[in-house]
């Protein structure tokens, strides 16, 4: 099936997909740029992330792919090779700084996030969730949705799954029930 172009915002999305996950972002308040730099991978090739969201861990590079669809990503391969060669200038740059988000923003009606992601830090590391820190109230997100971990700081000392904030289910369902116009190209 292909993708229907979206607009909204100010921007011409390459999916509906894309444009549900800037309605998330939108919602919490988090600041992002939509394709804004490409990113040469070597024999990987040319890598230009969905999104740049510079306010979630020092900058985080996000790929939006549909349910299911996250495990080809050339990041990974990029990211795998430079594990192997100990390139640790790549590995810096990137291995917490890349994730992929699989499917549509939302949650069920027992208040599981169904919308996972799969970090950049362990090659496919799963599932992160998003969540909220319970001190300071920044989103982010995080293995299994612990919100202590959103500042880097861990700033409570057990692990505090947040990711049924009531912030984030409005946002949630914001997501969900955006309707875009039909854009013809």
């Amino acid at each position: 099936m292909k993708a229907i172009e979206t607009v909204y915002n100010g921007f011409r999305f390459r999916s509906r997909l894309e444009a549900r996950w800037a309605v998330f972002f939108d919602e919490l308040g988090l600041v992002y740029q939509y394709e804004s730099e490409g990113y040469d991978l070597g024999k990987f090739g040319w890598y230009l992330p969905d999104f740049w969201l510079p306010d979630v861990r020092g900058g985080l590079l996000v790929e939006i792919k549909p349910f299911g669809k996250w495990d080809n990503h050339p990041m990974f391969e990029y990211l795998e090779e430079a594990h192997n060669s100990k390139n640790w200038e790549v590995l810096n740059k990137y291995c917490s700084n890349f994730i992929v988000l699989s499917g549509d923003p939302w949650v069920n009606l027992n208040g599981d996030t169904s919308s996972s992601a799969y970090s950049g830090q362990a090659y496919g590391d799963f599932p992160y969730y998003w969540c909220v820190c319970p001190c300071c109230g920044r989103f982010g997100i995080e293995w299994e949705g612990y919100g202590n971990r959103v500042c880097g700081g861990y700033c409570v000392k057990e692990g505090i799954d947040t990711r049924r904030d009531e912030r984030l289910v409005l946002a949630y369902t914001a997501a969900r029930q955006a309707r875009f116009e039909h854009q013809s190209t």
